[in-house]
């Protein structure tokens, strides 16, 4: 199944990108924290939590291209 969400891409590189920003953001709000978004992909080494964060927003993202295509 993991072969075929990856083979319906709709977004472009930074469309998702982006995307996985505003993911990550909101799921850090939805737990009571507070995420910089420029700040997401070099706090994943060291913050366990947006390294999970950013795993979801990513995992979300395939779900919803399935989903639309």
């Amino acid at each position: 199944m993991r072969s075929q969400l990856h083979s319906t891409k709709m977004y472009t590189s930074e469309q998702r990108h982006q995307l996985e920003h505003v993911f990550v953001v909101k799921l850090a709000a939805y737990e009571n924290w507070e995420v910089d978004p420029s700040t997401i992909y070099s706090a994943v080494e060291t913050n366990p939590r947006v390294k999970r964060w950013l795993e979801l927003s990513r995992k979300l993202l395939d779900v919803v291209e399935q989903a639309i295509s």
